[in-house]
């Protein structure tokens, strides 16, 4: 039952996220984000806003022992599939110093993770700009 219960924690994190994410792509300001863009604004501002859902995917996680159950993932692969290969590491590497800071068992492996994650976003980015998929 226990491990249900997360799950339906971790799926409400997400929904929290959405929302957000949706109310933000209504606003004038984060729409270049809707849209893949090679603009230096456009990244820097796709790394800043990707990164703050990393961090937030970490702050609202569940501690379970000594790790934390989290979507922090979220914002990593969605900073590399918008931006690209470096924002999606950056904020990769934004988000895994971050979780690196807390400490615990499981801080190192959350952090390279992270990076990977942000980095195999780009890459799909990378990929799908190539064959001509970007609307």
């Amino acid at each position: 039952m226990y491990d249900f219960n997360l799950v339906l924690l971790l799926l409400q994190q997400m929904c929290v996220f959405l929302v957000i994410a949706w109310l933000m792509s209504k606003t004038p300001l984060f729409i270049p984000l809707m849209q893949v863009t090679v603009r230096l604004p456009h990244k820097f501002l796709c790394y800043i806003v990707f990164s703050i859902f990393c961090i937030m995917g970490t702050w609202f996680g569940l501690h379970i022992d000594d790790s934390i159950a989290n979507t922090r993932a979220i914002g990593a692969v969605m900073g590399g599939l918008l931006g690209g290969p470096v924002v999606g590491g950056l904020v990769g590497l934004t988000g895994g110093l971050h979780r690196y800071s807390m400490g615990g068992m499981t801080a190192l492996s959350c952090m390279i993770s992270t990076i990977v994650e942000g980095l195999l976003g780009g890459l799909v980015h990378s990929i799908l700009i190539r064959r001509g998929r970007t609307g």
